[in-house]
């Protein structure tokens, strides 16, 4: 195991929260995936909201992760920084935490076992999109521990999965999957220009100025080290 600490951002680049999280490290895994929405449904999701006047709001499972039963047996060594006296010992796990390879799949399953019990049914076009009919019909889009409900009265919902879980109600939908989401009388409104400065930012462009050809002209290219390999795979470029 390995401590890890994370600084978490809002789309205005502010410091929202500290995170330290105990992380498994090791190969000792089966089934790793995870299924996660389609943006293209969640798109759809929004417009249909639109049209027919429904709410839009998200909510946050805390620690999602480690919510997830595990089916197998799994061993941890302690962390160094924790060792007595120098005597290496393991840790038999109860539940998952996070960085073992199974636990996304095992919280998806985990979850959606919940939301069956609560009359929702997976959409047959995608897995991670459940609907429940009825006198209060709702939409669920559902991306690893976010949330995004869709519907006209959810409280009843609401209630009931944070009998289950620890959630963090955000309300309204603001931000999900880096888009910036704006309600306007008659639709949504949607950007992400608060990713594309931090990519400016984090490229050193932050004062650069639009072109028709964004080349230097005659200019010789070099090959990439490998520093800068890394920053290209991250921009999509191989």
């Amino acid at each position: 195991m390995s401590w890890v600490l994370k600084i978490k951002h809002n789309c205005l680049n502010e410091v929202v929260e500290h995170k330290d999280r105990l992380c498994a490290q090791g190969m000792d895994f089966d089934k790793t995936y995870s299924t996660t929405g389609r943006l293209n449904l969640l798109f759809t999701l929004i417009a249909f909201s639109a049209n027919i006047g429904l709410h839009f709001h998200q909510i946050d499972v805390n620690s999602a992760f480690l919510n997830s039963p595990l089916s197998e047996t799994v061993f941890l060594s302690i962390p160094e920084e924790l060792f007595q006296n120098q005597q290496k010992l393991c840790l038999r796990l109860n539940k998952a935490i996070h960085w073992l390879k199974q636990v996304p799949l095992s919280w998806y399953q985990c979850l959606k076992d919940l939301l069956i019990k609560k009359k929702f049914s997976p959409c047959n076009l995608d897995p991670c999109v459940s609907y429940c009919k009825g006198e209060n019909p709702a939409w669920l889009y559902i991306h690893f521990d976010y949330i995004a409900i869709f519907g006209k009265n959810f409280d009843y919902f609401k209630h009931n999965i944070a009998k289950e879980f620890k959630v963090k109600e955000i309300g309204v939908a603001y931000l999900m999957l880096g888009i910036k989401i704006r309600k306007c009388e008659t639709h949504f409104s949607l950007h992400q220009k608060h990713f594309t400065d931090s990519l400016f930012h984090l490229y050193n462009m932050d004062n650069c100025n639009p072109v028709s050809k964004p080349l230097i002209p005659n200019e010789n290219l070099t090959s990439a080290i490998n520093e800068e390999e890394v920053k290209f795979r991250a921009l999509g470029i191989n």
